[in-house]
């Protein structure tokens, strides 16, 4: 499936801009079995990539934001809550 070949994409060793490039496209589709690989990329190494799976998770509804919810105390997931709240405010 696409999910599967981005997630393969966003592995350590792939480079930078197409990893996150992958999980820009992986929020995009928003396909719930993106949830595993956009989890285990919260704590990368690459703080823009962690950045940009957090925002992915909130694309993919409420398993994503349940699953931020609950590492709220992390950087990139506090990060994207609030700017999630903010955007809803705006709407």
């Amino acid at each position: 499936s696409e999910v599967d070949l981005l997630a393969r994409h966003t592995a350590v060793g792939v480079a930078t801009d197409l990893r996150r490039a992958c999980v820009r496209a992986l929020g995009r589709i928003g396909a719930a079995n993106a949830l595993p690989t956009l989890v285990g990329l919260l704590d990368d190494t690459d703080t823009r990539l962690a950045e940009l799976a957090a925002h992915a998770l909130v694309e993919l509804g409420a398993p994503g934001m349940e699953t931020l919810e609950a590492r709220r105390a992390e950087p990139a997931a506090g990060t994207a809550l609030v700017l999630a709240g903010l955007k809803a405010g705006r709407s």
